[in-house]
């Protein structure tokens, strides 16, 4: 399968996932703020990685992976109705601390630039 296929369905695994999570999914564990990131699929469509940002501290993000991790098989369900492949992938749910380290990174840039400043 060339890269070309893979990309156009990790962009609509992306999109259904976004949408079965914010129309769908009423768990309270699950924050609003919730941001599909990044979908990477096997090439035999086995198996999706799905990242995710979340917002809030430690705690509330291992408890949103959790409800994720929890609903996995009801979204992958609703993933097969509404998109027709020969297979449909388990999902596998991770954090993605991108923004975090970023905003990190930021950070300290910020505190070298002041301190050389001085």
């Amino acid at each position: 399968m060339n890269n070309h296929r893979i990309d156009r369905i990790n962009s609509m695994i992306r999109h259904e996932i976004s949408k079965i999570i914010n129309e769908n999914i009423r768990d309270p564990r699950i924050n609003q703020l919730i941001s599909i990131t990044k979908v990477k699929t096997s090439r035999d469509l086995s198996n999706s990685k799905i990242s995710v940002s979340l917002m809030g501290n430690e705690s509330e993000k291992t408890k949103a992976i959790k409800a994720l991790k929890a609903a996995s098989g009801f979204i992958r369900h609703n993933l097969q109705k509404n998109i027709a492949l020969k297979k449909t992938p388990t999902i596998n749910f991770t954090v993605d601390e991108t923004i975090v380290t970023g905003q990190k990174i930021t950070k300290l840039i910020n505190k070298h630039k002041t301190q050389t400043a001085d």
